[in-house]
């Protein structure tokens, strides 16, 4: 007997070794793990024919014992008390076999021990909302319904003080005259721990490890694992993603380490705004310091946040998001375990974490992404608004290899971002987020991305030497990566995008060049001449300029500088990729309407647009709106070092697709290129004056289409409007 004596379903599933309790009482008692005795049940009675109540204490509390898991035998518990609150009390630990499983769910949920699941899973979710209530909402008041707001009694997730949640792989020790020697199962990778909940206090003192374990083997040779995954979602219900505004209280030590040569942990984090570097007196803000992203052994970061209203009553302003503050300095980094060399010679064993040099360890990524929350129930409102924002003097760099993107509503970048022979990616919407009702009123592209004025985008190539024990210049060069900016886009004059290539000089053995001669080791070697083995010759080498690509929705501005330089004489500069949507009021418009303007020199971006900002109209010199579409200077083709251009391809995935890229030349201009140059990929191109391209290859327009029966209607990506006259040639 389980002592149920609440409307409950048990569920027992022999074939995966699950244990399942599900409350489903109008009011569930409060689950919590240990030994105690329940109070007894006093025999069965009428009184006037009807039950006697059973005793309070049974309907207001249940016990678990932790021996589920142990003497139980089973490998998978889950509890769901969406009603009521489950607490792992401290003393009481929860400890499953390797690659089991402990999933608790209610109303609160909070762990003040230990709960291990090595190799396995822990989760963890707090309902501000049942879902029963959720799945009847709004049914009960469709009329005027609005997004519920929580009481603050429920949907909170609490890990105590000196409380842990660890999932990370076993440490098994199979020496010679270990005594633990083959008696664990090899347990390498680690496991994933999720928290989601409202809100989330993750007290100073406790701990979350997802870190990889380590066998060692017969003869100590080491091997390691991958880390797990920590995912802690708050600032969102659950079971009803319209309510927001929870918070998460970050002090536990969070770690994902892995061995060198081996993924570090994935940490993704969401709540309702986050805050890097500086200081903060805001309750709702998540602050994190600038040295977050050198913590803990990760090497995936993902960190979403929705951002909140600039002022109750109406908001017409917004709080960002996300923010990494005026002047902070990120340098991301992933220390890797680390056997300690004394150990090997003695039972124990014991690792730490450690920061190898760079090219000996895994680079590190980076993902920041801005939601929003529109409430559906509410047309004249838009409750939050996604915003990134990056401030002047601010720099995040990460190891060669390293990706950084920022996906928001709105980005807005002034500062440094540098990833060598890596990826930067901006995402900003395709239209300006605006409440419902004010659709309409827009009549213009406003703009999502702004780059400013002194921002750098770097994935330059880099030269990173390795460690050598006889001062040899060894390592590796690397080529320039990738920056895509997506969104409706104005990039400022000051701000500098590089993907250059690099060059470097290498301390290489003669034999490696070909031409070294007889490769049989000289008599003298190591006796009246140095040993040649260790014999280098300098070797340079030069590497590759990258890609940028520009992709803007309804409007793109550069003005900014964009360098793909080659890294020497042996190496091709990069490739830079231009294209525009056009901003259509009416939203009709043919396959021929232009949508990029080409000129020689000269800046897009009038000076009455002093300090462009994310949803300010663009303004031309006599202070009237400039047209939603493409801008762009060939010089700052010409100028940057590149090789090959694109203009007028949109692109899904590394693919061009036929449609859009249409352009006009204003005034006479001259582009060559040096490698490949593509041009109106959309199949129309205007000029009113001359103009002369020049490249060892050209591809213009789009490539044939087979014409369509007449009886067949058109794809949806052509809209027709009135035919009218223009000076179009077409390309196919």
């Amino acid at each position: 007997s389980l002592g149920f004596h609440f409307a409950a379903e048990r569920k027992y599933d022999t074939g995966s070794n699950t244990f399942s309790i599900i409350t489903t009482s109008p009011t569930p008692p409060a689950i919590t793990f240990g030994s105690q005795a329940l109070a007894s049940i006093p025999a069965f009675t009428l009184v006037n024919n009807v039950p006697a109540a059973l005793p309070a204490e049974r309907l207001s509390s249940f016990v678990l014992a932790p021996t589920l898991l142990t003497d139980g035998g089973f490998g998978h518990l889950t509890v769901e008390n969406y009603e009521g609150s489950i607490l792992v009390p401290s003393g009481v630990p929860l400890t499953t076999l390797p690659h089991g499983s402990i999933s608790l769910t209610g109303a609160n949920v909070r762990v003040q021990s230990q709960a291990t699941a090595p190799g396995g899973n822990l989760s963890f979710t707090a309902y501000a909302f049942s879902p029963a209530y959720a799945a009847l909402f709004p049914l009960e008041n469709v009329s005027g319904a609005l997004a519920p707001v929580p009481d603050g009694t429920r949907g909170s997730f609490i890990l105590s003080p000196g409380a842990s949640l660890s999932t990370r792989g076993l440490i098994t020790d199979d020496r010679i005259g270990s005594a633990g020697a083959f008696t664990q199962p090899i347990m390498l990778n680690g496991g994933n721990v999720e928290i989601t909940s409202y809100s989330a206090t993750l007290a100073a003192g406790s701990s979350i490890d997802v870190s990889s374990g380590v066998n060692v083997g017969l003869r100590g040779a080491v091997t390691f694992g991958n880390a797990g995954k920590i995912t802690i979602h708050t600032g969102r219900d659950p079971g009803m993603a319209t309510v927001v505004g929870g918070q998460l209280a970050l002090g536990s030590v969070l770690s994902g380490y892995a061995g060198t040569g081996m993924t570090g942990g994935t940490l993704d984090l969401q709540t309702s705004r986050i805050q890097i570097g500086g200081s903060t007196d805001t309750s709702s803000v998540l602050l994190l310091p600038a040295d977050f992203f050198s913590r803990g052994g990760f090497t995936n970061y993902v960190l979403g946040a929705f951002g909140a209203p600039g002022f109750v009553g109406g908001p017409v302003d917004y709080e960002p998001a996300i923010t990494v503050t005026r002047g902070t300095t990120i340098r991301a980094t992933a220390k890797t375990l680390a056997l300690t060399p004394a150990t090997r010679a003695f039972q124990g064993l014991q690792f730490g974490p450690a920061l190898r040099e760079e090219g000996l360890r895994s680079p590190v990524n980076i993902s920041f992404l801005a939601s929003g929350s529109d409430d559906p129930f509410t047309t004249d409102i838009l409750e939050t608004r996604g915003d990134i924002v990056t401030g002047q003097g601010s720099s995040l760099r990460t190891d060669a290899g390293g990706k950084i993107s920022f996906k928001g509503e709105t980005v807005t970048m002034q500062g440094s971002v540098i990833a060598p022979d890596g990826s930067v990616t901006i995402s900003g919407a395709g239209s300006f987020p605006v409440a419902p009702d004010l659709v309409n009123s827009v009549t213009t592209a406003l703009p999502t991305v702004v780059i400013g004025a002194g921002s750098l985008l770097s994935t330059a190539g880099t030269t990173v030497l390795t460690p050598d024990a006889y001062g040899r210049r060894q390592g590796k060069i690397y080529p320039g990566g990738t920056i895509s900016v997506s969104g409706n886009i104005v990039a400022s004059a000051g701000a500098v995008l590089d993907v250059s290539g690099t060059s470097g000089t290498f301390d290489v053995h003669p034999s490696t060049l070909g031409n070294a001669g007889a490769v049989k080791v000289p008599l003298n070697s190591g006796l009246t001449a140095p040993l040649w083995n260790l014999r280098t010759v300098p070797l340079s080498s030069d590497s590759n300029g990258g890609t940028i690509d520009l992709q803007g929705s309804r409007m793109l501005f550069t003005d900014a500088t964009l360098i793909g330089r080659a890294g020497g004489g042996t190496a091709t500069g990069g490739m830079l990729s231009i294209f525009s949507g056009r901003y259509a009021l009416d939203n009709t418009q043919t396959s021929a309407d232009t949508n990029l303007i080409v000129t020689q020199d000269g800046l897009t971006i009038p000076a009455t647009n002093a300090n462009p900002q994310v949803g300010t109209a663009m303004l031309g010199s006599t202070g009237t709106v400039l047209t939603g579409m493409g801008y762009f200077a060939a010089n700052r083709f010409l100028d940057g070092g590149f090789d090959s251009l694109d203009l007028g391809a949109k692109y899904v995935g590394a693919s061009p697709v036929s449609f859009g890229g249409n352009l006009e030349f204003q005034g006479p201009v001259s582009i060559a290129a040096r490698g490949k140059l593509r041009v109106a990929a959309g199949g129309a191109i205007r000029a009113n004056s001359a103009v002369a391209l020049t490249a060892k290859y050209i591809a213009l327009g789009q490539i044939f289409t087979a014409p369509l029966h007449p009886a067949n209607p058109l794809p949806s990506l052509f809209k027709i409007s009135p035919a009218r006259t223009t000076d179009v040639h077409t390309f196919a």
